[in-house]
């Protein structure tokens, strides 16, 4: 059921309330949370100029946004655990 290697979600995101048991659900699958700036600092990881504000890198999954996002520097991106 649990594909991904790892949750990004942007740190600026309001309501916090849309992805509040994301963390919990996170932590009970050991899956690790990257938190980036802003939600249209992670858009723009993906191309696009529309805020997005989580989502996961999958197994198989598109390695150049992972790429992407790890190229951001170092004052943007948070992780957790």
């Amino acid at each position: 059921r649990c594909f991904a290697q790892s949750v990004v979600l942007a740190a600026d995101l309001s309501p916090i309330s849309i992805v509040k048991d994301l963390g919990y659900q996170c932590e009970r699958n050991c899956l690790p949370q990257v938190y980036v700036q802003s939600v249209v600092g992670l858009g723009r990881a993906f191309g696009t100029w529309r805020a997005v504000a989580v989502t996961s890198v999958v197994v198989g999954g598109n390695s150049d946004m992972w790429d992407a996002i790890e190229g951001m520097d170092d004052d943007h991106i948070t992780r957790g655990v």
